[in-house]
């Protein structure tokens, strides 16, 4: 199951009914219109949502790992993670096909390239808890170059690999991650 956190560690917000199947890549989206939060799982409604005007604020964050009880750190490839600050994307049925792209209010986009960079352009700053942490070809989407031979990390990237003992990418507290009460997607 998928489960979203805000303001509180104790308690998830919500909770998905679906279920996330081991090797088979899932897009997962929190989209946050008005004062209604909804987790949508490949592009379709998943749990009940969470309604509250409450501001959501963050200066640092994790991608890869929950520190908030215990030591939860996720196992498997990630790709294309990004904030929207100020619009509510709702994913497409079956979740995109494609690479995401910086749209308008991007804050920040990683995890698709051949190093850890905000592919937004807001030079938020991204490091990587241990070492083993890099790009590799695997990604949910086809391959960009025009043949598998002109395929490479360094030029392409795809996802990031987390063996879920201890990996993580740390982002460096920013004000770009003071969402407030605006509209959000993740």
């Amino acid at each position: 199951q998928v489960k979203f956190w805000a303001n509180s560690y104790a308690t998830p917000k919500i909770t998905s009914t679906a279920t996330v199947s081991l090797n088979t890549w899932t897009h997962i989206a929190v989209v946050r219109s008005g004062s209604t939060t909804t987790l949508y799982i490949n592009g379709t409604s998943s749990g009940t949502p969470y309604s509250s005007s409450a501001t959501f604020n963050a200066g640092a964050g994790y991608i890869g790992a929950y520190p908030g009880l215990g030591s939860y750190y996720h196992s498997g490839y990630m790709s294309n993670a990004r904030l929207v600050n100020g619009t509510a994307i709702v994913p497409p049925s079956g979740g995109p096909t494609s690479p995401l792209t910086a749209v308008t209010n991007t804050k920040f986009l990683t995890c698709q390239s051949s190093t850890l960079i905000d592919n937004a352009n807001n030079n938020v700053v991204i490091t990587a808890a241990t070492d083993t942490i890099k790009p590799l070809t695997v990604s949910p989407f086809t391959p960009t170059a025009s043949s598998p031979t002109n395929y490479s990390t360094s030029t392409f990237g795809g996802s990031i690999y987390f063996d879920g003992t201890g990996d993580y990418l740390n982002i460096v507290s920013n004000t770009t991650f003071g969402f407030g009460t605006s509209d959000f997607t993740i």
